[in-house]
């Protein structure tokens, strides 16, 4: 979704917004980081529910990234509208 947002924009204004908390190389490193605590809990004998926890931030990350990226093509897309003033 991040990605459709970030497209679109670029659509509309040529120009790519890769802002937010929660963009692609964040993501894959959260990602890697799960990954890389669950192998080491795997190793410790371990059953802790991070992944559970872990997808849940990257979820409102995710959504703190459309947020941030939706506003900033609203008030682009409106300050491109508006004419300029004498």
């Amino acid at each position: 979704m991040t990605a459709c947002v970030r497209m679109h924009g670029a659509s509309l204004l040529g120009t790519h917004d890769f802002r937010g908390p929660m963009a692609k190389p964040q993501r894959m490193a959260l990602a890697t980081a799960i990954c890389l605590l669950m192998a080491g809990l795997t190793f410790a004998t371990k059953t802790l529910p991070v992944v559970t926890w872990l997808l849940g931030v990257m979820i409102a990350g995710i959504f703190l990234t459309l947020v941030r990226r939706l506003t900033a093509l609203s008030r682009a897309l409106h300050e491109r509208q508006q004419p300029p003033t004498p």
